[in-house]
């Protein structure tokens, strides 16, 4: 996944339900119905959520409807497909989908630390994990790592973790 958001392409609806398994075990992006290319900026694809948009993983940005789907939007939600994944709970589980955008919005609220106890044994990895999803959930694009960074955070937690 994240060398698909390295490359020039934009998903634009990264979620757990987008995220299929190969045979191999490895994560691979479907429905690409609001992917586009970075290299052009005239194609529009309907979007069928009712925000236009999956709102527990859609980047400030696009909740305010500042900005088109970048890298940088897929970045966050990939964080928060992580944080899924890693929890087993949507994020922001406990609140209504306007209220996530409220809060968001005006509060600048990012998803509260996980225990991620079910998954990583070892309090380093941990710290680490959280603090690699905190970068992703950062509210200005320009904050958060790059994919390759994710991918290599990853890397450095499962080592920690396996240690």
């Amino acid at each position: 996944m994240t060398s698909y958001i390295s490359s020039l392409k934009v998903h634009g609806d990264i979620k757990p339900d987008n995220v299929l398994m190969t045979n191999q075990g490895r994560p691979q992006l479907g429905d690409f119905g609001s992917a586009s290319s970075t290299l052009s900026t005239t194609l529009n694809f309907t979007q069928t959520h009712s925000f236009g948009f999956t709102v527990r993983f859609a980047a400030p940005e696009i909740m305010g409807g500042e900005n088109p789907f970048t890298k940088e939007s897929d970045v966050y939600a990939l964080g928060m497909t992580i944080f899924n994944v890693m929890t087993g709970q949507l994020p922001f589980a406990d609140k209504s989908e306007v209220l996530v955008i409220v809060e968001v919005l005006s509060a600048r609220r990012q998803p509260l630390q996980p225990n991620f106890g079910h998954v990583l044994q070892k309090d380093e990895a941990k710290s680490k994990m959280w603090e690699l999803l905190k970068r992703c959930f950062a509210y200005e694009p320009g904050d958060r790592p790059k994919a390759t960074q994710v991918k290599n955070g990853l890397m450095e937690v499962e080592m920690i973790n396996s240690a």
